[in-house]
């Protein structure tokens, strides 16, 4: 059996009216439930908090990164390749991207990074990432796939279920040393009432359940509520072991799909992950798929000349201009510049004016609004202490209706858009940016390219 928590409570017995003591009663309760209640609650605010946390620095860190990435677009266009400098300052930009890369899984995991989900067919997508996972699991782990027929359909981005299969198979991976058995199942379930999974409630319903299942060390006991924190592993003498968020990664994932997750792990012996889909018994063929606009590159635009082309990272800059000229004189055009960093607003005025645009820049949202217009075009950081970019937005439209509106912010578009009305027309920009990103995206709006 089990173990259960028990209460004891003492009662003194007295025979009548008498004041001598006669004996005790003692009342037995089982409270195991409402321990387990407590502890899921207060984990609960735990993985809330930290998601809050996580996505804090995550803004931080894109402001950074955007300040890093941009002036190393702007070293670049003085170091060209052949320069002992260029190497140097590529690697610098590189990494910063690849720190990028990180913080988009704070993101993920705080819930505030946009997906795009699809309805997809789970074994179809798992038969095209199993000869992948074989690779990577090495001759020495044997791979068993197994479904369950007509399953249906789940409803996800899939760059995130490659991530979820990925991180998973990954962390099974290590905790067999290269050598064991990975299996990999579907299956239906059906959630008959509410289940609490970290901060939220999950309503009952049918399922389709992932389960990865390896022949590991197992987790230990004390570290089964620690397992979905940021930047928890336990494996930290494991050389190439990552960076502890890969099921920080995926909780964020299946969080925002209302699914959830189980383990089931016994040390020295192995674990199970079991992921909870919610169950889609056809695919709608007519939902729009909406695509985040992303380069595929950073590329740093140049003027428009006709000197021979200029690579950076093996691309032809001269080919990110603009294929257009904006509709008047570039000097003419007055751009407000608003953001509260100072390294990200240094930047961005700098990159704007080398364009020969008539830049404005203001450190606050309150300081733009006591700028002279009228302005052409005005770029704004989301989040500003006092009034945010979004509000700063819906005012600028009311006092000059046909002002052309960016907002950049390290968190997802939807979050932007939640905070303004329909009639408020902007244009999104993802933090970290580069000078390419930036200068590119300020064309576009300015040509009517963007809508």
């Amino acid at each position: 059996g089990k173990p259960v928590l028990l209460t004891i409570a003492p009662r003194y017995l007295t025979y009548l009216k008498k004041t001598t003591f006669d004996g005790l009663m003692f009342f037995i309760q089982d409270t195991t439930k409402n321990k387990n209640l407590e502890q899921q609650f207060a984990q609960a605010q735990k993985l809330q908090a930290m998601g809050q946390f996580a996505g804090g620095i995550a803004h931080d860190f894109n402001n950074l990164l955007t300040a890093m990435i941009g002036y190393c677009d702007l070293l670049l266009q003085r170091h060209r390749i052949g320069d002992p400098s260029f190497a140097d300052l590529a690697e610098i930009k590189r990494s910063a991207v690849r720190a990028a890369a990180l913080v988009r899984q704070l993101l993920v995991y705080s819930k505030q990074q946009p997906s795009h989900p699809k309805y997809i067919d789970i074994v179809e997508n798992l038969a095209e990432l199993s000869q992948f996972l074989k690779r990577i699991m090495g001759e020495q782990i044997t791979l068993k796939i197994t479904h369950a027929p007509d399953l249906g359909f789940i409803r996800i981005d899939p760059v995130h279920f490659t991530q979820v299969v990925m991180n998973l198979c990954t962390n099974a991976k290590d905790a067999m040393s290269g050598k064991g058995v990975l299996k990999i199942s579907t299956q239906l379930e059906t959630l008959l009432e509410p289940y609490r999974f970290g901060e939220d409630t999950v309503s009952p319903g049918d399922f389709i359940v992932l389960s990865v299942q390896d022949t590991g060390t197992g987790i230990k006991p004390e570290n089964l509520s620690r397992i979905f924190d940021p930047f928890f592993s336990t494996k930290q003498n494991v050389v190439g072991s990552g960076t502890g968020l890969g099921l920080a990664t995926v909780y964020g994932i299946i969080s925002q799909l209302k699914g959830f997750i189980k383990i089931e792990s016994e040390w020295g012996k192995g674990t199970t992950f079991k992921i909870y889909f919610p169950r889609f018994l056809k695919a709608d063929n007519k939902e729009p798929e909406t695509q985040e606009k992303q380069p595929a590159a950073m590329p740093v635009l140049t003027s428009i000349s006709n000197e021979a082309p200029k690579l950076i990272f093996g691309l032809n800059v001269n080919k990110a201009d603009l294929p257009e000229q904006p509709l008047k004189d570039v000097s003419q055009i007055k751009i407000l510049f608003v953001e509260d960093e100072n390294s990200v607003r240094a930047f961005g005025v700098r990159a704007l004016k080398k364009k020969g645009f008539n830049v404005v820049a203001a450190s606050s949202a309150e300081n733009a609004l006591e700028q002279d217009g009228p302005f052409d075009l005005m770029v704004t950081d989301m989040v500003m202490p006092g009034i945010s970019g979004t509000e700063l937005a819906s005012i600028m439209k009311k006092k000059q209706p046909d002002i052309k509106i960016i907002i950049a912010s390290g968190y997802s578009e939807e979050m932007a858009r939640k905070d303004l009305s329909g009639d408020d027309d902007f244009v999104f920009l993802a933090k970290p940016y580069s000078l390419g990103n930036l200068t590119q995206k300020v064309f576009e709006v300015l040509n009517g390219a963007e809508k």
